[in-house]
Order: C-alpha cells, then structure tokens, then sequence
C-alpha cells in the first residue's frame, strides 16, 4: 500500500501548479539555477506549455520574487506601474496641462505602506528592514514611471529585495519590449534588482537585439529543449507516484509521436489514466498500454484544438486591415503548403518570399521590405487577435519563421491542405 495517496490530475495533464512529476533538466535547470547567483537577468523563452513557467516555479521559493503578467496594451509606463504595485504601492496618475506634452503624458503618484501585521504582502520586507535596524515607514512619492531612475529610487525607498518575474512578455507591444530592453540595462548598471523575463519565441537574443548593451547583462534559456530520455523520466516519474506501469511500447511511441512535447506527453499520460479508471494512486500497480495508441491519444488532444486552429488561420489571414497584397493571408498560405518537417525546423524568409511570390498575384513585385514587415509583427498581430498561446513567431536575428505551438504542426500533418486553403480563398495544389 502506498504511503502517499496523489491524484491523476495533479500528476498528469495541464495544471496551474507546478506538476507533481517535475523533471529536473541537468542543462536547463543547472544554467538556471547558475544564472540566478550572478546577479544577471534571465530570459526564459520556448514554444508555448514546454515549462517555462515551471521551471520558474520549481527553483525559486514563492517569497523570493513577485510576478507581473504581461498585457497586450501596455506602455513601458503602465509595465513599471505593474512593477510597482506587485512591490506593495498604491499608485494613481498624476495630470498636469502642462505635461500633457513631456513622455508618457503623465506622472504616478506611488504611495507606499509598512505591511500590516499578519498580512504576507510585503512581510519579507518589514523582515528585512528589521534586520537592517531600519523601520519601513510610509511614503509618497511622485514620478514618472518610464523614467528607470525614479522607479529604482521608488523600489529602494521601500527597501523591496526581491527578484521580479515578467511573465507572457511576448504580449507586449514591440515598442514596449524595445523600450524595457533599455530599461533592463539601467536596472543593471545602478541597482541590483534583477529580472526573469519569461516569453514565447524560440530566438536565444531577442533582449539583446532590440539592446546591444544588454550582452553579458543578460542569460537566455531556451526551455524548449526536451530529449527523448527526458520525456520517458517524466513518465516514469508519474508512474512512481500513481503506483502505475506504463508499456514500453507506449512510452516509446508516445515520445515518438509528441513532436518534443512535454505538455502532449502529460495530457495523453492523464488520459490514458483516465481510460484505464485510475483517479488516483493505486493500492497494487496497474499496467497501462496494451489497450491504447499512444499515437492516437495524442492526436485526440491536438483534434480538440481543431476549432481554435482554425479561427487563428482565420484572424491572422485578416492582418490588421484590409491591404493590397494582403500579406497575413499569403503568410498562411506559406505555412499551410510547407511540409511539417520545414516548418519544424522553421521557414526562412527566403523560403516564404519564393513560395508566396510563386503564386501571389503581384508576383515578384511583391518587396522583400513587404514580406520583412509582415513577419516582423506575427506575434504582435496574434496578440491584437487575442490568439492565446500564440502560435507563429518570427526570429528576426535568423530571419526565420517558427511554430511555437507543436501541437499545430501535428494537427496540420492530420488535416486536409487544400480544403483549409479554399477557406482562405487561396491557391490549391
């Protein structure tokens, strides 16, 4: 009889926290764990459910950071308000006629409270200015929110030590993520807050592309990386806390079938779960497998999607507006009519301007400065059509398009091409 009793659901399949099977990744968690002692910032990137977040969750304790989830609309301004609260402020706009015109348009005024005992908000940092023999004492203070300066001034007043998480960083307007690159290397160079910006994209120095000095300031992390032996010990670990037994057989295809997913292997693991009856640990061991496709589980996952695929073709085919070339639309018809194992590897741009100018009716007139443009906000544009995860992300520094949803790429090897392009109203083979 096992000592632990755990459930199917908080060991296999999608959950809010940290899985119960966690795996400990030797080259991505020991970079992480290394990152975090040189007082750098950290970006995590990867393709959409492959950990980032976990392993996140799984190395840091809850009290040493505080978390801001990204939103599609912000400012650098509105992003170091959010900052700003997450630390323990209040803070409210300040609107003067006469600063209608300076940047941003406006100040904040941020007030800060010693924490009220009892409360956890802002517990460890009455801790620490105890231990400092400084008493944390309300304040106000009133500044401009996209000046880096005042907020650091602001998050040292209060005596805030913690890490800062920025999470979904890829939603951000590109000109907020190009103006916090700046940002991250004034956090740097005159404090010693440091940052974990966490984002869906596969480019290892998007920071340092929208800021060169941010070399050597910043460690990237690509979460997305999953070996074959990874994704058997995530299994394994799971069977040993369900007191299940997974067939060879099935773990094998399994992991064959997943495209490097760890997110299908955990949601076709719990499902198989599910058909088997087991809810929970089991008193004596149970072997799973030698009634059930590993292959087809995953492909019932990805089938399920097949509505929420089908309405991003449809939005990002729109673009933002209606436009002459139309280059959104051609865009999907590049993805759709390359082979899921280019599109693994990602398309280049040069790929994509000979497939669409093959095709398109303007033909070669069709600029490259067109084709650089559209690519260049593929993630913006999913963002504005509310596509959450996003799906396609353009590497600028490769100058290559990428699936950040594996799930997309196998549901596109099941469906039939030439009725998703008649859809679009685009060419058939």
């Amino acid at each position: 009889m096992p000592e632990l009793i755990h459930k199917a659901h908080d060991v296999y399949g999608i959950t809010r926290d940290l899985p119960l099977n966690y795996v400990v990744r030797s080259d991505i968690d020991g970079r992480f764990v290394d990152a975090l002692t040189r007082k750098k910032h950290v970006i995590i990137h990867g393709g959409s459910k492959q950990g980032k977040t976990s392993l996140r969750k799984y190395n840091l304790d809850d009290d040493s950071y505080v978390s801001v989830t990204c939103q599609t609309n912000w400012s650098l301004s509105t992003l170091m308000g959010a900052i700003l609260k997450s630390a323990g402020f209040r803070v409210s706009t300040v609107m003067r006629p006469s600063e209608r015109a300076v940047s941003g348009g406006f100040k904040i005024k941020a007030e800060f409270a010693p924490p009220i005992p009892g409360l956890k908000l802002g517990a460890e940092i009455a801790a620490n200015a105890a231990t400092a023999d400084v008493k944390p004492r309300p304040f106000q203070l009133e500044i401009d929110p996209a000046d880096t300066n005042d907020v650091i001034a602001a998050l040292q007043e209060a005596s805030f030590d913690k890490r800062i998480v920025l999470e979904d960083f890829h939603y951000l307007p590109i000109v907020t993520q190009q103006q916090f690159a700046f940002a991250l290397k004034s956090f740097h160079d005159n404090s010693d807050y440091t940052f974990i910006v966490i984002g869906v994209w596969k480019e290892s120095s998007r920071l340092t592309r929208y800021n060169g000095d941010l070399n050597l300031r910043v460690i990237s992390i690509d979460a997305d990386l999953w070996t074959a032996p990874e994704l058997i010990e995530v299994i394994e670990a799971g069977q040993t806390l369900l007191n299940v037994q997974f067939t060879d057989g099935f773990k094998a295809d399994l992991v064959e079938a997943s495209f490097e997913s760890v997110y299908l292997v955990q949601e076709a693991c719990y499902r198989a779960c599910q058909i088997a009856g087991i809810s929970e640990t089991c008193e004596n061991i149970c072997v799973i497998g030698n009634n059930v496709s590993a292959k087809e589980m995953v492909r019932q996952v990805v089938k399920e999607q097949t509505g929420r695929y089908q309405t991003f073709l449809m939005d990002f085919a729109r673009g933002f507006q209606d436009t002459k070339l139309d280059m959104y639309r051609w865009v999907c018809f590049s993805v759709l009519r390359c082979s899921v194992k280019e599109m693994t590897d990602g398309l280049t741009l040069k790929k994509v301007m000979g497939m669409v100018r093959a095709k398109h009716p303007e033909g070669d007139k069709v600029s490259a400065a067109s084709f650089t443009n559209a690519l260049s906000n593929v993630a913006y544009l999913q963002a504005q059509k509310d596509v959450r995860p996003i799906i396609l992300d353009y590497d600028e520094n490769n100058r290559r398009l990428d699936v950040v949803d594996k799930g997309f790429l196998i549901w596109k090897s099941t469906i039939d091409i030439d009725e998703q392009l008649e859809v679009l109203d685009l060419p058939t083979s």
